[in-house]
C-alpha cells in the first residue's frame, strides 16, 4: 500500500494514516492472528445457517462469512459474553465459594408467648393507641423481637379489609402473633419499643393518628 501522498506526510515518508485506515489494519491484523491460532469449524459456538450465513450461538449475532464470525470473536461484545459464560458455570463445576450450599435456619417453635394489650389515652397528643407486653422468657440467646405494620392486602389469614392493619410482632423460637389494629396512619414519631434481656419482656406501645378507639 502506497502511504507516501497521505496528506500532512513528508516525502519520502509513511504519511499520517487516517482513523479508517487503522481501523482497517487492526481488523486484518485480528483476523491474521485468528485465522492463525484456531480452526474455525471446531469452534463450538459457530453455526451455519441457510443461505450462507454463520451465526454465533454465544452471542446470537449473524455473520456473511467466516473471516466475519473470527473478527467477532475477537470483539469486545464476545469476549465480555465468555467471561459472563465462564461466571455462570462456576458454581456447577464447584471453583467458586458461590457453589457453597447456604445454611438454612432450623429450630422447633415452642408455641404463642403469653401477651397482654392495653388501650391508653395520650392527652397531649390527643390520641389513643395500644400498649403490648409480650413474654419471651425463652428467646434465643443474643435476638431481639421483630415488629412490623402490615396492611390487610398483605396477608392471606383473614378476608382483606381495608379498614384494618395488622402489627406483626415476631421471635423465635415462638410462633408469630399479629395484632388486628384500626388502618388510620400510626404516628411512628410515638412508636416505642423495649425488650428486658433478663425478664423476657417486650414492651411495645404505639399511637394512631386518630382518637377513635383502636
Amino acid at each position: 500500500m502506497d502511504y507516501q501522498n497521505r496528506a500532512g506526510s513528508k516525502k519520502g515518508g509513511g504519511g499520517i494514516a487516517s482513523k479508517s485506515l487503522e481501523s482497517l489494519q487492526l481488523k486484518k491484523r485480528l483476523y491474521q492472528l485468528a485465522a492463525d491460532v484456531s480452526d474455525v469449524d471446531s469452534n463450538p459456538y459457530l453455526r451455519s445457517l441457510p443461505g450462507g450465513v454463520y451465526e454465533c450461538k454465544l452471542c446470537l449475532t449473524k455473520h456473511k462469512s467466516t473471516n466475519s464470525f473470527i473478527l467477532h470473536t475477537q470483539g469486545r461484545r464476545h469476549q465480555q459474553s465468555l467471561e459472563q459464560r465462564k461466571r455462570l458455570e462456576a458454581p456447577k463445576s464447584g471453583s467458586s465459594p458461590a457453589s457453597a450450599k447456604v445454611q438454612t435456619k432450623s429450630f422447633v417453635k415452642i408455641g404463642r408467648p403469653g401477651y397482654k394489650i392495653t388501650k391508653i389515652f395520650d392527652p397531649a397528643a390527643n390520641k389513643r393507641g395500644l400498649h403490648l407486653l409480650i413474654k419471651y422468657p425463652q428467646i434465643k440467646s443474643g435476638l431481639q423481637p421483630m415488629h412490623r405494620l402490615m396492611s390487610a392486602y398483605e396477608q392471606q389469614q383473614e378476608p382483606v379489609d381495608g379498614a384494618f392493619q395488622y402489627l406483626v410482632i415476631a421471635a423465635e423460637p415462638y410462633d408469630t402473633i399479629a395484632i388486628k389494629i384500626r388502618a388510620p396512619p400510626i404516628d411512628k414519631s410515638s412508636l416505642w419499643s423495649n425488650f428486658d434481656q433478663d425478664t423476657g419482656d417486650y414492651h411495645l406501645q404505639i399511637l394512631l393518628d386518630s382518637v377513635d378507639e383502636p
